[in-house]
């Protein structure tokens, strides 16, 4: 989790899945923007991307479906 430290009422929560599948997909990032309000904490933005098994960008994440 990253607060800003001008701004403790935005923070990013990125979890990262390494769990071994059996489809293309090596690990999947899902990146969270979290805004409070008040004493709750919202969800104001969900990015999910995908690192591939095959193919040329396996080192990268990508948003695309892996082939």
């Amino acid at each position: 989790q990253m607060n800003a430290l001008d701004d403790a009422s935005n923070a990013q929560v990125t979890i990262l899945q390494t769990v071994p599948s059996e489809d293309a997909i090596s690990k999947t990032r899902t990146e969270y923007l979290l805004k409070r309000d008040q004493t709750i904490w919202k969800i104001v933005n969900k990015k999910q991307s995908y690192q591939c098994k095959q193919g040329q960008e396996t080192t990268d994440f990508q948003v695309n479906p892996c082939p």
